[in-house]
Parts: structure tokens; sequence; C-alpha cells
């Protein structure tokens, strides 16, 4: 859990998030280590494409990554469409706050 707190911390650096919702965890062996982990972004940014790269490119560890920028606009219209994926990230997804 503590390798998925330092990616988490990462992706919110690099990416000035406004929020991060974690919407998929993927785990094996036994002990069901958390192998893979896909977040949505929300970030203020006018380029999209190259935050992700960004994230990728800048962020090293055993957690694979899987990432979804939106901008806090396309964000806040996609929520009122019940049947996009936003909605179904915000639904099913959690928050992830720093404690």
């Amino acid at each position: 859990m503590d390798e998925l707190k330092e990616v988490l911390a990462e992706v919110r650096r690099i990416s000035r998030a406004e929020r991060l919702i974690v919407y998929g965890l993927k785990r094996e062996g036994a002990r069901e280590r958390i192998c893979g982990v896909k977040v949505c972004v929300v970030a203020d940014t006018r380029d999209k494409d190259a935050l992700e790269r960004e994230l990728y490119l800048g962020i090293d560890g055993d957690v694979a990554l899987d990432v979804l920028v939106y901008t806090p606009s396309e964000w806040e219209t996609l929520l009122r469409d019940p049947q996009s994926y936003a909605s179904r990230i915000a639904e099913k997804g959690r928050e992830y706050v720093e404690a």
C-alpha cells in the first residue's frame, strides 16, 4: 500500500491535480499485492497529452499506472451526463486524499 501512496503522491505533485480518483486496482499473488492502478486526474492544464506523457515518463515504480486526464470544465460537463465514463468513474471510484 505504501508503493501505491507514493505513486499517487507523485501523480498529484507532477499534475497539480485538483482531484485524483482511483477507479481500478489490480492485485496479484496470495497476498493480493497491488500491482496496478487506474487513476483519473482532474487538472487545470492546456495540454492533456503532454501532462499524460509527463506522468508516464516521470513516475517510476513497481505499481503499473494507467492515467486518464480531464480538465475541470470537462469533468464538470461530463458529470452531468450519467452515461459518460466520467460519471462511472465518479460513481465507482474513490477520491484520493493525502493523509
